[in-house]
């Protein structure tokens, strides 16, 4: 997931990152060593943003999980409440399949809205 995030348009927060070159390096009269520190600095800003990215990405990933533990943890504590009550209690199979559909949409909508931000 790191690997193709990177290889995408990293985020417009990303996009604004910039360190200037230093002027003096613009009066450099030896020009095969002014351009060897433009690249240079090129570098350094590309290896920042992916490191940034990288952070980015992983802060993500652990939002993920938590919310993923936690929606997990719900889900065995319902099942659990459920399978405790009576029978005639019990939610029956209609409202557990509207449950499940209404859940695929959510999913579904979150899928989209991440596809589309993740073109921005």
């Amino acid at each position: 997931m790191q690997q193709q995030a990177l290889d995408n348009k990293l985020p417009k927060l990303f996009d604004s990152v910039y360190i200037p070159l230093p002027s003096s390096i613009h009066s450099l009269t030896d020009r095969n060593l002014r351009e060897q520190l433009q690249a240079r600095h090129q570098d350094i800003m590309k290896q920042y943003k992916n490191e940034m990215m990288k952070i980015y990405i992983e802060t993500v990933e652990v939002k993920l999980r938590e919310s993923q533990k936690l929606f997990d943890d719900e889900m065995a504590k319902f099942w659990k409440e459920q399978n405790s009550l009576p029978i005639n209690q019990r939610l029956n199979q209609t409202m557990i399949n509207l449950m499940d559909r209404h859940l695929t949409l959510i999913i579904s909508k979150l899928e989209c809205i991440y596809n589309y931000k993740k073109l921005q």
